[in-house]
């Protein structure tokens, strides 16, 4: 158990403090600034304590290990607070709508949620309305909380949709797709925060993305030519596992924090990925994909003809590689007007194919093939990059390294990544050579 009160000076008790020292210590809530309580004592005295009224407190972070708050924490009166972390802790959300309580919260973090306390929409929704200053909303469901019974997803009636204008980030963890999409119908946030939405992995809803994609093209990030300018984009899809997005702005040290889009879960890939057809890509210098047998290649088309600055682009498997390759390929290039263009993406310095070990029994001879072709066309400073090559058949390598000709090879057998660059020394190692 951990107990600190920020008062001056400050108290702090950890170990198994007795019920006295407890008391004695949340005796001063009323002049504390601070308030840090991990573990949970079933001690009725603990209750009364913290339905003390805290008018100074300005942080509050509770951990009760599956215990309850009063119904009238902390006097449901704290004027000055501005931040308030509940962790692995049950509450009534009657309480958390209390204005005298959260209406200065500035962040409201809700971290390994007991499914038994998943709000409804009309009950994050009445929460939320009395918010009006939330900068930073993090719900994090605990998927592992024991025998609770989670909440059955309702849309409760008509409900009014809350305006988080002044919100920087929301990330929403662990829920159902079906009870996310369900909050966010009555949720409208700034344009410029970032979004974290990943559901629960073990729990596959089949859901209509309409509500989501509306969610999301509300966001800044699909502006089209007034949106927010994409730098690095993550997209992995598969028909049989979890799906990522990931987007983010360049990274400015002395501004705000670089991050847009973390989406990831169970949806309607082809639906849902027409959304980035909305997005910027102007300035992209990063690109990592990951793609299944038999994917659109159109939306990776669009991707690369409207990304002239791509610097670096990660493959992951070689289903990835014969999706994308062919658009790579000299006399297959556009220009940012539709004109048509010798060589795509010339500010392309860095190809890194990274080969599963499940994949050892398909060299895709083709596809290897177009990556050569690539770096004989690519410019001096181009990087060839084959990250597992262990995976690969001895023969794939062997032709690999005839093709590439005078490049200059460094293999590192811990990693199983083969690095092919331009020059005149070859460093291929023994075991690889033919």
């Amino acid at each position: 158990m951990t107990l600190y009160i920020g008062i001056s000076p400050p108290l702090s008790i950890c170990g198994r403090p007795t019920a006295d020292a407890r008391s004695t210590a949340l005796r001063n809530l009323d002049r504390a600034e601070r308030l840090i309580f991990h573990g949970y004592e079933k001690d009725r005295s603990d209750e009364v304590h913290l339905s003390r009224s805290a008018p100074k407190l300005v942080r509050c972070v509770v951990d009760l290990e599956g215990g309850r708050v009063p119904h009238n924490f902390l006097g449901l009166y704290t004027p000055q607070l501005r931040s308030l972390e509940l962790s692995n802790t049950r509450f009534d959300w009657d309480m958390i709508s209390c204005k005298s309580l959260v209406g200065g919260l500035t962040l409201l973090k809700l971290e390994k949620l007991p499914k038994a306390c998943c709000p409804s929409a009309r009950e994050l929704t009445a929460a939320l309305m009395s918010m009006p200053v939330l900068r930073e909303l993090k719900i994090d469901v605990y998927r592992y909380s024991g025998d609770d019974t989670p909440r059955p997803v309702v849309t409760d009636g008509p409900i009014g949709v809350v305006a988080l204008e002044q919100l920087v980030s929301l990330s929403i963890t662990g829920p159902r797709w079906l009870q996310i999409q369900t909050w966010l119908a009555h949720m409208k946030v700034a344009r410029t925060a970032w979004l974290v939405l990943k559901p629960n992995p073990f729990q596959f809803d089949v859901v209509d993305p309409s509500a989501l994609i509306a969610f999301l093209e509300d966001n800044v990030i699909f502006g089209g030519e007034e949106g927010a300018a994409v730098h690095r984009l993550v997209l992995h899809v598969s028909y049989t596992a979890v799906n990522r997005l990931d987007a983010d702005r360049k990274r400015d040290p002395g501004g705000d924090w670089p991050y847009l889009l973390h989406l990831e879960g169970w949806f309607d890939t082809d639906r849902t990925l027409r959304a980035l057809y909305k997005m910027r890509y102007d300035a992209m210098e990063f690109l990592e994909l990951s793609l299944p047998p038999y994917f659109n290649p159109l939306h990776i088309r669009h991707i690369l003809h409207r990304s002239p600055n791509l610097r670096e682009l990660h493959l992951r498997g070689l289903e990835t590689c014969n999706v994308v390759m062919p658009f790579l390929t000299v006399g297959t290039g556009e220009d940012s007007d539709g004109s048509s263009s010798d060589m795509p993406l010339p500010a392309l310095g860095r190809i890194q194919l990274t080969v599963p070990q499940y994949e050892r029994e398909e060299p895709h001879q083709g596809c290897l093939d177009l990556l050569v072709a690539r770096f004989h066309a690519s410019g001096p400073a181009f990087e060839l990059v084959l990250q597992g090559v262990q995976h690969l058949p001895r023969r794939e390598l062997r032709r690999v390294r005839r093709a590439v000709g005078d490049a200059e090879m460094l293999y590192m057998r811990n990693s199983g990544t083969l690095y092919v660059r331009k020059g005149d020394c070859a460093l291929l190692p023994q075991d690889l050579a033919y």
